[in-house]
């Protein structure tokens, strides 16, 4: 009798080491689901903080680049463009034209009121200026508080003449456009060497320039 009961009792032995080895097995398979799970997880959310990061590093460029654009370039000024080693004082070129409303024988004009030249030529996105300090350019203009009538002819060494003898001019007295070919009221520079002649009715004088045309980097356009 007990000689039968072994084999039953062995195969209820058997038959629980299966089941516990399945239960093994499954827990082992659910914690290693849960661990590829929790890796690829960590895979997604490292990729998501990586694109992330790529993201406001492009925007971050892009705000730096924007930042650049308006300091250099400016939406009320047109660019000076350099004309480096060759340049020259009488002309300039500046990235204004036609798209722009840009037209012959407007003034340029740098900061809010200083005068720097006449524009020249114009074309669809560029404009040239004549300065101030080319050979061939004179304009009107008036001295002082009292408002002295000259004329301004332009060059290396700017100069007024035609001064009346009788004038009152002094050293540092503001010079300004007066012509009708401009705007009026606009600052050219100021009163440098006063010079008068014995026997003439008329006395000159050099003009100091308000502005340097070396640190020239924008200007306005004024119709």
């Amino acid at each position: 009798m007990r000689k039968k009961r072994y084999p039953f009792i062995i195969a209820i032995i058997i038959l629980g080491l299966i089941i516990l080895a399945a239960e093994l097995f499954l827990d082992l398979r659910l914690s290693f689901n849960r661990s590829v799970a929790s890796v690829l997880d960590g895979f997604t959310q490292d990729g998501d903080l990586e694109n992330k990061i790529i993201l406001l590093e492009q925007e971050n460029a892009d705000l730096r680049a924007e930042l650049f654009r308006e300091t250099i370039m400016p939406e009320d000024s047109a660019i000076v463009y350099s004309s480096y080693p060759f340049n020259s004082k009488s002309e300039i070129i500046i990235s204004w034209g036609e798209n722009r409303g840009v037209l012959v024988g407007d003034a340029a004009i740098y900061g809010t009121s200083i005068f720097v030249g006449r524009v020249k030529e114009v074309t669809l996105d560029k404009s040239v200026v004549t300065t101030i300090f080319d050979p061939g350019f004179e304009t009107s203009v008036r001295i002082g508080t009292s408002g002295i009538d000259a004329l301004m002819r332009g060059g290396n060494e700017l100069v007024l003449e035609f001064i009346p003898g009788e004038a009152k001019i002094e050293v540092g007295d503001k010079v300004v456009t007066a012509g009708s070919d401009l705007p009026y009221g606009l600052e050219i520079g100021q009163i440098g060497e006063v010079r008068t002649k014995a026997g003439s009715v008329f006395q000159s004088a050099t003009l100091k320039p308000s502005f340097e045309i070396k640190t020239l980097r924008d200007v306005s356009i004024l119709h």
